[in-house]
């Protein structure tokens, strides 16, 4: 088989299937995909070339998402060759964009996805389309990994937040033209945070922004002045350990909040009152 991923969800997703059902395949990995794979499976060799990995295939697995082209391709050439391509959900929104690129749509023969929540989206998206539920094996490496990190020591008692970010204007601004088109962008947010953590956590010692792999160093350089916060920006530790190390998780709508869920930790949406509503179906994510 043929997995094929670049974006960092659908690697999380698709490198974690291939692990648990130990799998052997050929990957074609672009992006924040690769250092996914390499921490779990070691693949650090160079990708083949995607039309000559698609030929030598009978099938193949692709993540989704829309930084690059690259799964989009990917199911272009599968369906060229006659070759069955399986496209894996790892999220609950934007399921038309994740498989547009320039106003053309390239829809894989079945999806999977990894619970019932986003099966039924994934039913009302794309009706002529095969759904199968699989357990998500992202979820469940996360359960395992948990079981291994203790919480970093600690000397005060006070409130430790982690806000989880995200790309969300690159992405808006890419299929809407307009960075606001949700309402909100990413400085909305954290401004809409700043403003009201403290009602939440009065006794706050330390802020972490923990950026999203796909996101440049220093966009978040900003935050501590204009927040008013403790606020420290790093991506150098792990996110499970980030999470271990948090009372209270914070986000817009990011795979890490659903991973903070699984974490047991308290966990709430900063997108302001005018924004689209946080499209995570998890009714334990409360507004901040």
């Amino acid at each position: 088989m043929l997995a094929v991923c670049h974006d960092a969800g659908g690697a999380e997703m698709v490198s974690s299937y291939l692990r648990r059902q130990r799998l052997p395949a050929t990957c074609v990995l672009g992006g924040p995909a690769v250092p996914v794979f390499e921490r779990k499976l070691g693949h650090a060799l160079p990708s083949p070339d995607l039309e000559e990995a698609v030929r030598a295939t009978d099938w193949v697995l692709c993540g989704t998402g829309w930084q690059s082209d690259l799964e989009w391709r990917a199911t272009r050439l599968a369906q060229q060759h006659g070759r069955r391509v399986i496209a894996f959900l790892d999220h609950w929104a934007n399921y038309p964009q994740r498989f547009t690129r320039r106003g053309e749509m390239a829809l894989p023969d079945e999806l999977w996805v990894g619970d019932e929540y986003a099966h039924e989206l994934a039913r009302r998206n794309f009706p002529r389309i095969p759904v199968r539920e699989l357990p998500n094996p992202y979820l469940e490496d996360v359960r395992e990994e948990l079981g291994t990190i203790s919480p970093s020591p600690r000397t005060t008692t006070a409130a430790r937040v982690l806000y989880v970010t995200e790309p969300i204007s690159a992405f808006v601004t890419e299929y809407f033209g307009d960075d606001r088109a949700w309402g909100y962008n990413e400085r909305d947010a954290l401004e809409h945070f700043g403003r009201h953590i403290r009602r939440r956590c009065p006794d706050l010692d330390i802020v972490v922004v923990g950026s999203h792999p796909s996101e440049p160093p220093g966009k978040y350089s900003w935050a501590a002045q204009a927040l008013g916060l403790p606020v420290t920006v790093r991506c150098d530790r792990s996110l499970l350990q980030e999470i271990v190390d948090a009372d209270v998780v914070v986000g817009c709508e990011t795979m890490a909040m659903v991973v903070a869920l699984v974490a047991g930790k308290r966990v709430f949406t900063a997108i302001p009152p005018d924004g689209r509503p946080c499209q995570l179906p998890h009714p334990e994510i409360a507004r901040l």
